[in-house]
């Protein structure tokens, strides 16, 4: 048997927490999770750019004071771009 300690855990607010597949689903769970817990920096990867409920889960993760980066949106935005001409 496995006994977790009391309490929420504390994570530093001075690191940077990665998720990948931090848009969707469970890995949406856990940045809400590592924001809950401390965590003001998250880089979020996904396979797809955000849609409009991901979209509002790291709007709700920036307004709780957590910088949110997103580097697949922005290559997406960047490869839109440069195919648009």
């Amino acid at each position: 048997r496995v006994s977790l300690p009391e309490g929420q855990p504390k994570l530093s607010a001075d690191g940077s927490y990665i998720v990948s597949g931090g848009l969707h689903g469970l890995g949406r769970l856990i940045a809400r999770r590592l924001v809950e817990c401390g965590a003001r920096n998250l880089v979020l990867f996904g396979r797809r750019a955000p849609d409009g409920e991901a979209q509002a889960a790291v709007d709700a993760l920036r307004a709780d004071g957590a910088a949110v980066d997103e580097p697949t949106r922005l290559a997406i935005e960047a490869q839109t771009r440069a195919e648009a001409g």
